[in-house]
């Protein structure tokens, strides 16, 4: 993650400009004038760096705090920047589709000539221990940057990306599982690793200078390499490394079944391993029998597939002690074997415990997910109802009153009387 300066110069012609840069700049080293685009960590007017006569001059801005959406460092050879909840859009053989929730990072050093680029989302994931929460990315070399194309269309600005090759997909070494929730924008990250031309629509909180977006696009003419340093993997996920991995691998994670466990085979005295077999939650079928089409984990088959393998592993071991009991070597090694298969059993059984409370946990919360919606949809439906009724009661009740006055003056009418000086009693008979 890049480093957030202190303070930062704004640009007040963020969103003014519409036209879109093409790709004529001169490329960064000794014949590039260096431009500062931001002000240092520590700002100050007096020693503040020269903008280029070329472009146009803005008055200095004082400090300000830098938001979240958006991180710059105010280096003349450096640009930095972090853009949060981006919407990229793409097009593949099945169309245009777009996704959001993801952050860009660029780091480009015009002096060294190398760059970092790079998209990332935050995926929920099922796992047995914190963190419940991987940040999936899609590295962008530059190398495989045809151009970048920067453009500002009824002040929605966004940078286009047109690439000679795919972009790297990154993600933990251990096998990931995506829940729910976050099944889609996985799918979406995999496959925009897949295709070379996207758009990345910058959040409308950005505050990012629009001068530093149109330097970017022309910085890639010709392309920096790739910054090494910045884009090593072993730093990533807490110091255990990522992996660069092929599109198909990781979409086929995503899909994982549950196995039954291995037959017991036994291990000598010097050297045993036991391994914990890492389980997932059998998927429910998209065209399911139910009736109603809901979406409700199948939580009675899962419960008795864990049900089966638990038994079939007590099955094998007993059958294991039963051979122990009437081998020829009895004296001699039951006591040994014994003691291994006891251990296996705790171990199964323990592994088995483990798994079980993992998936109960992950049942739960779909349930609870659901119940949430089914309790939703019915206040809905509610509300909606009582609506009705109301309106229908507002409109019976007002008829009924319109039909008894009608009637009250009727019978008014009907029984007045006149007197004998010309008047006219209303007066109703009893």
């Amino acid at each position: 993650m890049v480093n957030s300066p202190a303070s930062y110069t704004q640009d007040t012609n963020v969103n003014t400009d519409h036209e879109e840069l093409t790709q004529d700049s001169h490329p960064p080293g000794p014949g590039r004038q260096p431009q500062h685009v931001d002000d240092d960590r520590d700002f100050d007017v007096s020693n503040a760096g020269k903008i280029n006569k070329s472009e146009s001059e803005e008055p200095p801005i004082p400090n300000a705090t830098i938001p979240s959406s958006s991180k710059q460092t105010a280096k003349a050879d450096e640009i930095k920047i972090h853009c949060s909840n981006n919407t990229v859009t793409w097009r593949d053989e099945d169309g245009e589709h777009q996704t959001d929730h993801l952050d860009l990072e660029i780091n480009i050093d015009t002096t060294a000539n190398t760059a970092f680029l790079r998209l990332y989302g935050d995926v929920f994931i099922k796992s047995s221990k914190p963190p419940n929460r991987r940040a999936i990315y899609v590295y962008i070399r530059p190398e495989i940057i045809k151009s970048i194309t920067y453009q500002n269309e009824n002040n929605v600005r966004s940078l286009c990306f047109s690439l000679a090759l795919e972009s790297d997909l990154v993600t933990p070494k251990e096998p990931i599982v995506a829940k729910p929730k976050s099944k889609a924008l996985l799918n979406s990250i995999v496959a925009l690793s897949q295709v070379t031309s996207f758009t990345v629509r910058l959040n409308s909180s950005s505050t990012t200078p629009s001068a530093q977006l149109k330097k970017i696009a022309s910085i890639f003419s010709p392309r920096p390499s790739w910054n090494a340093a910045l884009g090593d993997l072993s730093g990533l996920y807490t110091g255990k490394g990522g992996q660069i991995v092929n599109a198909s691998t990781a979409a086929a994670s995503t899909h994982a079944q549950a196995e039954s466990p291995p037959p017991y085979v036994p291990a000598s005295s010097n050297e045993r391993v036991f391994k914990k077999r890492k389980l997932d939650i059998p998927q429910a079928d998209e065209h399911g029998s139910s009736a109603n089409n809901s979406d409700m984990p199948p939580i009675n088959s899962i419960l008795n597939d864990m049900e089966k393998r638990i038994m079939n592993s007590i099955r094998q071991l007993g059958e294991k002690l039963l051979d122990v009991d009437a081998s020829s070597n009895h004296c001699r090694y039951g006591t040994e074997e014994r003691e291994e298969l006891l251990e296996e059993v705790a171990t199964r059984v323990d592994d088995e415990l483990t798994d079980l409370r993992i998936q109960s946990t992950d049942v739960i919360e779909d349930v609870k997910d659901e119940v949430d919606r089914m309790l939703n949809q019915v206040d809905d439906d509610a509300k909606e109802r009582i609506e009705l009724l109301e309106s229908e009661l507002e409109g019976r009740m007002k008829h009924i009153a319109e039909e008894a006055a009608e009637k009250y003056v009727k019978d008014t009418l009907l029984n007045a009387s006149w007197r004998m000086d010309g008047t006219m009693s209303l007066q109703r008979q009893m």
